[in-house]
């Protein structure tokens, strides 16, 4: 038989697709190199699913989480596309004991199914404690969800945004917002405690990754008052190792044109185990006078933030925008640290100091027309003032026993003021000639002392919602200013005018609150809750004005404008209250 180029081209062929053929084939099972565990996590019964079981992936080798999953509405779950290895699975699921599969994956072992998972109720053992060291990465305990941190490998110098980035179910958004499980966390606890501020950042960007040692999550009771507020909220607590909670972080900048304009800031924390010291100094001849709510709440400067309160607590912003040059110098330190061989005191001081001079010149010119003729004025204004505070805080909270807490918050500040404007207008003739100079010149000197002082007894009751508190509160304000009035009016057309005003003037007011609230909350039902409040109040206030009118080169009290005022209140006051609350 003769076989000519083309038939043996067309074997050939033939044979390279059927050897390619057999080859694809047979390649899942040469190349196939990842696994997957399937399975149905059941109850003790072995007929009801569980939802929202945690299956976890572990190489047995070093406990380092490989996969990880949660059993669907019908209790099924899938962990694939994981690199072959001895594995060690554990199903955990919240009122059972876990459950723990070692699996010995290979290419031929590689696909493992375990159609039937049944847990078995949490078993309690009586007359004696039993302590278990978990081992497994992800572990719930009671309602609290529990990272092992050393089980997610992260960068040598990484920080805690880095490790948290690699947990299952916490999603970091841009802005530093974290989110488990697609709710928002609230609130960043560092060993059970707010690291400096209330912005999470601050912690979660400047902690090491490595001085973790567990993230717990969990739900607690929302203290907000606020209308529409949820009930609880989440809350994200970072535990450190032993001897981890050591360092120090801040913020320094300088700047200005070398010429005129200056401004400089620094931004100092360091922690060692409780204790917390922040140190602040910001010096400027800017607008630039206090630090930013965003730095406020960072570094723990909840004090220095130009807000105050109405009656019923709610913030009111104070606008700090200067006309003129201010010249600004904050400083001052925060401390914190907790006492006592167990650690039941928090004590809280701080200090702050504020000197703040502003100069500032206005000048213009108006032209106004009548029918018959036109006129000029000329107005200028000079002002200067003097502002410089002291405030001293101080805060000890003390847990008396689980369910008893005392509180005390003393307050202090001294500040001095000085003030003094001069107001001119000069009146023109159509001609532009001087007719008139209208002088007024304020001016005064200013102290003030303020005290207050809060003690706040809280006691809760193995029942829940059922509460009683006693409140006693003292203050007292003091302030003295002592001003001058100088007002004249030059004439230059040979009128005499009015006679000048040349006056002192003297307040000196004062007043001492002193109340006290007792409170007794009582839940009749789950929904509904009776509280009863008893308060008490004694308010006395002083104010004493004196105005001196100058009297041939003498000054002689003005009865007109003085006067003197003593006022005197008690109040008590009885009330109950019936709220119902449901989600």
């Amino acid at each position: 038989m003769h076989y000519t180029i083309q038939h043996y081209l067309l074997f050939m062929q033939r044979k390279l697709i059927t050897t390619f053929l057999l080859f694809f084939a047979f390649c899942p099972a040469y190349f196939s190199q990842n696994m997957e565990i399937s399975g149905t996590v059941y109850d003790s019964t072995g007929f009801q699913p569980l939802k929202n079981a945690i299956i976890m992936a572990t190489k047995f080798s070093d406990s380092v989480l490989v996969k990880f999953d949660h059993s669907d509405e019908n209790g099924n779950f899938l962990l694939d596309d994981f690199p072959i290895d001895t594995i060690t699975l554990t199903i955990i699921y919240p009122g059972s004991d876990d459950k723990t599969f070692f699996i010995l994956g290979s290419q031929e072992n590689n696909k493992i199914n375990l159609p039937a998972i049944k847990m078995q109720a949490e078993s309690k053992q009586l007359g004696e404690i039993i302590i278990y060291a978990n081992k497994n990465p992800i572990y719930y305990k009671g309602d609290t969800l529990i990272y092992v941190a050393d089980s997610f490998k992260v960068a040598e110098n990484a920080v805690v945004e880095d490790l948290l980035k690699k947990l299952p179910g916490i999603k970091v958004e841009k802005d530093g917002k974290i989110k488990s499980q697609g709710k928002e966390i609230n609130q960043v606890l560092v060993d059970g405690d707010e690291f400096f501020g209330s912005d999470a950042t601050i912690a979660t960007k400047n902690l090491g990754a490595k001085s973790v040692d567990k993230v717990e999550i969990y739900e607690k009771k929302n203290t907000s008052t606020v209308e529409g507020a949820d009930e609880t909220i989440q809350v994200m607590d970072l535990k450190l190792k032993e001897g981890a909670k050591k360092g120090y972080f801040g913020r320094t900048s300088i700047a200005g044109d070398f010429t005129k304009y200056y401004q400089g800031e620094l931004l100092m924390n360091k922690f060692n185990g409780s204790q917390k010291i922040s140190v602040f100094v910001l010096g400027s001849n800017t607008p630039r006078t206090n630090f930013g709510w965003g730095d406020q709440n960072k570094f723990g400067l909840e004090n220095e933030g130009n807000v105050t309160y109405d009656e019923d607590g709610n913030p009111i912003w104070i606008d700090s925008n200067p006309n003129g040059i201010p010249q600004t110098l904050r400083a001052g330190m925060y401390y914190s640290d907790k006492l006592g061989k167990k650690k039941k005191t928090k004590l809280t001081f701080n200090y702050s100091f504020s000197d703040s001079k502003i100069t500032s010149f206005s000048k213009s010119r108006s032209q106004y027309f009548l029918a018959d003729t036109t006129y000029f004025s000329d107005d200028s204004t000079h002002n200067y003032s003097l502002n410089q505070s002291h405030k001293l805080n101080l805060s000890s909270v003390t847990q008396i026993d689980s369910l008893t807490t005392l509180t005390i918050t003393p307050k202090f500040s001294y500040s001095v003021g000085k003030v003094d404007n001069l107001d001119q207008t000069k009146f023109l003739n159509r001609d532009e000639e001087l007719t008139r100079i209208t002088s007024i010149n304020n001016s005064s000197d200013s102290k003030g002392l303020t005290f207050d002082n809060k003690v706040d007894v809280l006691k809760k009751f193995k029942k829940p919602k059922r509460e009683f508190e006693a409140t006693y509160s003292f203050s007292t304000v003091q302030n003295q200013n002592n001003g001058k009035l100088l007002s004249s009016n030059q004439y230059f057309s040979g009128s005499s005018g009015n006679p000048p005003i040349n006056q002192l003037k003297s307040n000196v007011n004062g007043n001492i609150t002193q109340s006290g609230t007792l409170r007794y909350a009582e839940p009749l039902t789950k929904k509904i809750t009776f509280t009863l409040d008893y308060f008490t109040e004694y308010f006395s206030s002083k104010q004493n004005i004196e105005t001196l009118a100058d009297s041939s080169g003498m000054y002689v009290l003005n009865n007109t404008y003085s006067n003197q005022f003593d006022n005197a209140r008690f109040q008590n006051r009885v009330g109950g209250m019936l709220s119902y609350k449901k989600k």
